[in-house]
């Protein structure tokens, strides 16, 4: 009697330890992402759809903004938990433009994932039903420099903004909209004047022949097919006077 209990732990022992060494080889495998396509709608690469509560638990939002900032440092952390359907790589048009996969929300909702293709370190995100129009952005801005206000008073502009440029005493901020990108440059981070601003359409970002622009290769833009969706931008700013 007492042998067989031995055997018995003993299997046990054994079979705890061949699954710990199991579970180590699983995590030490490296992530295999699916190709890119950078045509196809997501909706249609796209069968896994996850709740706004699961996507919401991999994102922070900055303090004193409403950019979104993903809790995960690299895409390894959520290989075991979220399926990658739809990855996307913009480098083909400027080759400092960071790649990209989508996860996706039940309610459509979706969450853009940027990462070094090197070392799959998450670098921005963006969690967005859809993006703003042009004209909306453009009227927002306008409404900011006219009331002597800053970037920091367009809070609402951070849900689609990708990329940041650093250079002397200016930051640069990239707005994703849906005709191609906005680009602003302000005084540093603690006033963040406006001092100057571009837009770049989707053909000068990605088209047969691409813009080559000062400061283009710190955007992280989101092409075109991605932007479905719309965003209104009403009854969401505030403004204060100077």
């Amino acid at each position: 009697m007492k042998l067989s209990r031995i055997k018995l732990a003993l299997s046990v022992c054994l079979g705890l330890l061949l699954l710990a060494a199991l579970a180590i080889l699983l995590a030490l495998k490296p992530l295999r992402l699916p190709a890119a396509d950078n045509t196809t709608p997501a909706e249609s690469l796209i069968t896994h759809y996850y709740s706004e509560e699961e996507l919401d638990a991999l994102t922070m939002i900055r303090k004193g903004e409403t950019s979104i900032v993903p809790k995960c440092e690299n895409l390894n952390e959520l290989k075991y938990s979220f399926k990658f359907e739809c990855v996307r790589d913009p480098r083909g048009y400027n080759t400092e433009y960071d790649p990209y996969l989508i996860l996706m929300s039940d309610t459509g909702k979706k969450l853009f994932l940027f990462y070094d293709a090197e070392t799959l370190d998450v670098i921005d995100g963006i969690y967005v039903y859809g993006f703003p129009l042009r004209n909306d952005v453009e009227a927002l801005i306008r409404e900011v420099v006219e009331s002597g206000s800053s970037y920091h008073d367009m809070d609402v502009l951070w849900d689609y903004s990708s990329g940041l440029g650093t250079s002397g005493r200016l930051d640069s901020y990239f707005v994703q909209v849906k005709e191609g990108m906005i680009m602003l440059d302000a005084y540093n981070r603690e006033t963040a004047e406006i001092v100057s601003q571009y837009f770049y359409s989707n053909d000068q970002l990605f088209g047969d022949a691409p813009l080559e622009a000062p400061g283009l290769g710190l955007a992280s833009p989101v092409l075109p097919v991605d932007k479905t969706g719309s965003a209104d931008l009403s009854a969401l700013t505030n403004i204060s006077p100077a």
